[in-house]
């Protein structure tokens, strides 16, 4: 099974912010704990008495206005940075980046959330398709949401998809 975990950046509903985006990355199920320990080992070196409680936002890391990441210099973070998308360089072949970034202008009175996971869930599919006619491996494909207001209205997004079809198409090799 693959696992495709999904964040997003910026808010559908704020008019202040031209973007939104969502991204995340896809792993075999036997390689979350290798993603996780070395991203762990990162977090250990950010806060060593709370790892658990370094996260990876981008825009925290730039910014450097918030603990942990305010005590170190911009080319710390930037190092921090490249750790982190380092260790998504060294992970296994099958790990991929997904993103979706919505131009809500381009979009008036959609909801632009809903807009980039259906782009993802659809890539994310045809993917999983890829895998078994290529290598005749029939995997099934399970995303994980960070922490979102969205959550209930994707989840319900993601069952339609199955039963409906987005505008490509039926997803089938969603778990």
């Amino acid at each position: 099974m693959f696992l495709l975990y999904l964040d997003d950046s910026g808010s559908a509903g704020n008019p202040n912010e031209n973007h939104l985006v969502l991204g995340g990355v896809s792993v075999f199920e036997r390689q979350v704990h290798w993603l996780s320990q070395e991203l762990d080992k990162i977090a250990a070196r950010i806060n060593p008495s709370a790892p658990k409680e370094v996260e990876f936002h981008a825009s925290a890391l730039f910014s450097g206005r918030e603990a942990p990441w305010k005590s170190l210099t911009k080319e710390q973070r930037k190092g921090v940075i490249k750790d982190v998308l380092g260790v998504l360089g060294k992970a296994h072949d099958s790990t991929r980046a997904f993103a979706c970034v919505v131009h809500k202008a381009s979009f008036p009175g959609k909801d632009s959330m809903e807009i980039a996971f259906e782009h993802l869930c659809n890539r994310f599919d045809l993917l999983l398709k890829r895998i078994y006619s290529v290598e005749k491996n029939p995997q099934r494909g399970l995303i994980v949401l960070d922490e979102s207001s969205y959550e209930t209205t994707l989840q319900k997004t993601a069952r339609n998809f199955r039963e409906l079809g987005t505008r490509w198409g039926v997803v089938v090799n969603l778990a």
